[in-house]
């Protein structure tokens, strides 16, 4: 027998010895973060904090639908967090807030900080891209890329007031259980999270705030040829390792609208961390935050995809996508015909609905996945004319962010379309943003008269200049303008920061009036400014009634605004085809309404150029 080479005797040792690299690994190939996994995660961070001599360091580690498996702490005094976008000068909105002066957050202001980085970047994650804060941070700016004039808003602008604390969908709580969890500070756009992946498979995300003082800001600056010394981003890219995504699937070899993303500036500055599996914290101690950390130990997380994480197979019509299984708030999604009358949609409907706009959705070429020539995944929602959600479905691999963003989505479009809203924003205090519309409209029943909006709609008046983008143009009506920042955008914050309601866990809505007392104006969870969300009329006896709205969420802008505007029309037309049996006499199928409903002047939708994979349609939105 002849002996092996050295190479291939070298080569055996080192596939026979996992130890022999000098960082975490996983301890099972499931997609689920074990305790033993967050205990070395959260070692690196604090090993990689100790080399940068830093004195205090918080770090959170969650599951993919957002349950916080690890808060940890280093240092006897927490960091001072400020909230600081660089535009303002004086504290407006919440630009410029110290988070410990707040009586409603004190020292728990760097935690809170952490959890929204790490929740952020695990929202924004999939299988097949990986989002950090600074890619958020990038698209959600008044300028895309951001500081360059004359450009619109980035493809998110406004999502940073989603999945918040006061909102009716978020779950809350301390126990491990069912997302999509609350974030304490909504969605974060400042560098130091990133997603953690096992096995190709998105897992959790780590957030890092360190430094005695820190900022939770934003980076303004979008030369690549000027990269940050973010400590916080160089501590929690670090301790990432063992954990990290492919290249391939990273912000930074995504594009939108032919700018490619950002991802991290801290590549060449990364330390390797020295711990392996097995390593437990001992620097510093597990805290506790009321509704997101008991504070005992690392915590195992749920996997995605079972039941108990809130997102599970679907059956029946539903068959091949994810649906949210019935619980508390929410036992039942569905209403019964019998409480609908003659004008509210059915389950069929709703059913039908989903349906259409998710098989959309798996012709639709994606914008943000990788490799290329992946179909968009994403979450449709329908609420009924109330804002009550009355279903909600998902692709398989579709962003948890998407969950809430929906509902927000389609309770804005259902809201602005009903001849309701002036009265209701003023309510909730929005009245000069109503005096503010009817003056921009140059009509005095502006928000009264029942116009459809749909979102792409009232995101382009939410805008601080309209059009869109032209610097020196007037403010949209709904923006604050000259005063604005990404702290301080106008009324998709002001519904919501009344009596700081925004950072409040315990409430199951965010809207108050303005006696400070909660109230239900189809606003539970605040509302957001970019596309993807339609109303939806049903025609009886020659006039047009709203009966709800339908959204998508989860890829590029326009591509929701496609799936939900296609998918609405194809469900017409199914329905319109097969109506009940029971009803065919009376029955009028949900549809988008004629281009005399909508607001002229307005854009109401806007497809991507050959948006469906193995197809040349050019113009799927066209004549509608």
């Amino acid at each position: 027998m002849s002996k092996p080479s050295l190479p291939a005797v070298i080569f055996a040792l080192m596939v026979a010895t996992p130890s022999a690299h000098a960082a975490c690994s996983a301890r099972d190939t499931l997609p689920r973060l074990h305790a033993d996994e967050v205990n070395c995660i959260v070692q690196q961070a604090v090993e990689v904090s100790t080399r940068k001599n830093v004195a205090a360091m918080t770090v959170a580690i969650t599951d993919r639908v957002g349950n916080v498996l690890g808060l940890y702490q280093l240092g006897a005094t927490p960091s001072r967090v400020r909230i600081r976008s660089g535009l303002l000068s004086a504290v407006k909105g919440l630009d410029n807030v110290v988070l410990n002066d707040l009586p409603i957050v004190g020292d728990s202001a760097p935690a809170r900080a952490a959890i929204a980085k790490a929740i952020t970047a695990a929202y924004f994650s999939s299988a097949r891209n990986a989002f950090s804060t600074r890619t958020a941070g990038f698209i959600v700016q008044r300028h895309f890329p951001p500081l360059f004039p004359n450009t619109p808003g980035g493809p998110l602008f406004g999502v940073q007031f989603s999945q918040l604390a006061c909102g009716d969908f978020v779950q809350k709580g301390e126990a491990v259980g069912p997302g999509s969890r609350a974030s304490p500070l909504g969605a974060a756009a400042d560098p130091g999270g990133f997603p953690l992946y096992k096995s190709g498979q998105m897992v959790g995300a780590i957030g890092v705030v360190a430094g005695a003082n820190s900022v939770y800001g934003i980076d303004l600056d979008p030369n690549p040829a000027r990269l940050d010394q973010d400590l916080e981003e160089i501590i929690a890219q670090s301790a990432t390792a063992g954990f990290r995504p492919r290249l391939a699937i990273r912000a930074d070899r995504i594009t939108a609208g032919g700018i490619t993303l950002r991802y991290t500036d801290s590549d060449a500055r990364l330390l390797t961390p020295a711990a392996g599996l097995g390593a437990v914290p001992t620097a510093g101690r597990w805290v506790p935050l009321t509704n997101y950390f008991p504070g005992a130990a690392a915590r195992t997380g749920v996997q995605y995809g079972l039941t108990e994480s809130g997102f599970a197979p679907a059956s029946g019509l539903l068959q091949g996508y994810f649906a949210l299984p019935r619980r508390p708030p929410r036992e039942s999604l569905f209403p019964s015909t019998a409480s609908q009358g003659a004008l509210g949609l059915t389950q069929r409907e709703v059913e039908i609905l989903l349906k259409q706009t998710l098989d959309v959705a798996t012709i639709t070429r994606s914008q943000i996945r990788r490799p290329l020539g992946e179909y968009a995944q994403v979450t449709a929602t329908v609420v009924d004319a109330s804002g009550n959600v009355l279903g909600q479905a998902r692709t398989p691999d579709a962003l948890i962010d998407s969950s809430d963003v929906t509902i927000q989505k389609a309770r804005t479009a259902v809201f602005f379309s009903r001849p309701t809203a002036a009265d209701r924003l003023t309510l909730a205090g929005g009245g000069s943003y109503v005096t503010s519309a009817q003056t921009f409209f140059g009509r005095s029943d502006a928000l009264r008269n029942g116009r459809a909006f749909s979102t792409r709609a009232i995101g382009s008046i939410h805008r601080p200049n309209f059009p869109d983008g032209i610097d020196g143009k007037p403010r949209g009506p709904l923006s604050r303008g000259a005063d604005w920042s990404p702290f301080n955008v106008g009324l998709e914050l002001d519904l919501v920061l009344r009596n700081l309601q925004i950072l409040r866990e315990t409430p199951s809505t965010c809207t108050v009036d303005s006696s400070n007392v909660a109230i239900n104006i189809g606003l539970a969870n605040g509302m957001t400014i970019f596309p993807g969300g339609f109303p939806i009329y049903r025609e009886m006896n020659g006039s047009l009634y709203i009966i709800g709205a339908i959204s998508a969420s989860g890829d590029g802008s326009d591509q929701s605004d496609l799936i939900a505007f296609v998918g609405l029309q194809r469900a017409t037309e199914a329905l319109a085809a097969a109506p009940p049996p029971t009803l065919m006499a009376a029955y009028r199928p949900p549809r988008h309404p004629p281009s005399t409903v909508r607001v002229s002047g307005l854009k109401y939708v806007q497809c991507p150029q050959s948006p469906f994979l193995n197809s040349t349609v050019q113009d799927p939105c066209a004549g509608f």
